[in-house]
């Protein structure tokens, strides 16, 4: 870049894209369900224009302790896997920022841009 750049912990998606809007940042990062959820909230995200879409990654990785019984992984990943939201909670989505509909089982390709921009950043050698 021209000139320096500083980057800025806003503590959650929302207050990233508060900040934004009230021009204490000049670029945040954040995802659809929170983008939808601020307009909901009555942020004038109108005002704001995306540069990018990452595409699809992997939201959340749910991990169990070593110690955890190998029993209660198996129970506990079996019941995640075959969660369908419509289905056992009745709804479309799990919540109105958390835009999944259900789990699936990570595979080491639904983390290579992660591991490519660590490696490229210095954070992994």
């Amino acid at each position: 870049p021209d000139r320096m750049v500083l980057s800025r912990h806003s503590n959650s998606h929302f207050a990233a894209l508060k900040d934004l809007l009230e021009e204490r940042c000049d670029a945040a990062a954040t995802n659809e369900g929170w983008l939808v959820r601020a307009t909901k909230e009555g942020l004038a995200t109108s005002r704001l224009r995306v540069l990018v879409v990452a595409g699809r990654i992997p939201l959340d990785v749910i991990c169990a302790s070593a110690r955890f019984p190998a029993e209660l992984v198996q129970k506990t990943r079996r019941a995640l896997l075959e969660f369908s939201a419509q289905r056992d909670i009745g709804r479309d989505q799990l919540g109105p920022s958390f835009l999944v509909d259900g789990f699936a089982e990570p595979s080491e390709k639904d983390f290579k841009a992660f591991e490519r921009a660590a490696l490229e950043e210095g954070i992994l050698r």
